[in-house]
């Protein structure tokens, strides 16, 4: 019995027929499948491990690629085996705001038929089975390798677009480090930080499976310029990564240095407060001692010409601040 929430579809075609059906049946629908057609059954979230068993047992399929395909924790890499060729990636999961969160993705390559299994029961094929509707592209005349192509190729997109939703945060982050340095503009920063590091460790050994995929014997000669552009995609991909890296380190060191200068103004504005202020205190001061014994204080103009001297006081060291330029 499957787990909740999963849905299978098998979809067969040529290049003048589709027949897309959930498999209601399981395992049998698929054994009679049509064998002119190229098949394709796409799992949307783990299917039991029983139901899995029996696929394995059926098909005659490794036991331990199997098992990984099913491993959410499984990290991205590529196995040939005498039967299939194995294939474990990671796709970003859509969600909104910046944050990413990934999903294992496995294919299993045959010469007639290929199995996907996604981690989720959100399906990220959506528009390569509307191609393959619509007969759009040239997808329904190819093999079943090109179809593997098409799938990588849906698998690689959302890493764009997340990419693409951080650079333009990156402008909105800048703006707000100039103008107004704050701890919540800064966690945005390291929030992005962590998801480039997320991202990295997922596409890094994605560009490895593409590499080692163009030397399978299941890939054909003609369709490998098909998965080169796939790995270049990756490597695109990566170096807009780590470009976005440099910018937010920069944007740290630009954090640290408006923090800095707002400190010293800060720092600034209350020491010339301070250095206006100390000589008037230590007048003020030495006239508010009391003693019976000050002839200055028996001047009936006194209080005033103290005032005078004090004012005198601040106006000579503010022109003096000024023409050494430290206001």
């Amino acid at each position: 019995m499957k787990m909740q929430n999963v849905s299978t579809q098998m979809i067969q075609y040529t290049d003048t027929e589709v027949t897309v059906q959930p498999l209601a049946l399981g395992l049998e629908d698929f054994i009679h499948r049509k064998p002119e057609h190229v098949t394709w059954v796409n799992f949307c979230g783990f299917p039991d491990v029983a139901e899995w068993d029996s696929w394995k047992n059926a098909l005659s399929l490794n036991a331990h690629m199997m098992a990984d395909s099913l491993d959410p924790k499984q990290r991205p890499l590529m196995e040939e085996y005498d039967e299939a060729l194995f294939l474990s990636v990671k796709s970003i999961v859509k969600r909104k705001g910046s944050r990413v969160k990934l999903e294992h993705i496995s294919f299993i390559l045959t010469q007639d038929f290929v199995l996907t299994v996604q981690e989720r029961v959100e399906d990220r094929f959506e528009g390569v089975k509307a191609r393959i509707a619509e007969g759009r592209g040239t997808v329904r005349k190819r093999p079943v390798d090109y179809l593997v192509y098409r799938l990588l190729e849906a698998v690689v997109q959302p890493y764009g677009e997340a990419l693409t939703f951080m650079e333009d945060h990156l402008d909105d982050l800048e703006r707000d480090i100039v103008e107004r340095p704050n701890q919540a503009v800064m966690e945005s920063a390291l929030n992005l930080k962590r998801d480039l590091t997320i991202l990295r460790h997922a596409l890094v050994p994605m560009k490895e499976v593409l590499g080692g995929v163009e030397t399978s014997r299941f890939i054909q000669q003609p369709h490998l310029p098909y998965f080169r552009d796939v790995r270049d995609q990756i490597m695109q991909l990566y170096d807009r990564m780590e470009s976005i890296r440099s910018m937010l380190d920069s944007m740290e060191s630009l954090y640290l240095s408006s923090v800095g200068q707002r400190t010293n103004e800060v720092m600034r504005v209350l020491t010339v407060f301070s250095a206006v202020f100390l000589p008037i205190t230590f007048v003020a001061g030495v006239y508010g001692m009391n003693f019976q014994n000050m002839p200055e204080t028996q001047n009936p103009h006194g209080y005033f010409i103290v005032l005078g001297v004090m004012a005198s006081m601040v106006a000579g060291m503010l022109y003096y601040m000024k023409r050494k330029g430290w206001l």
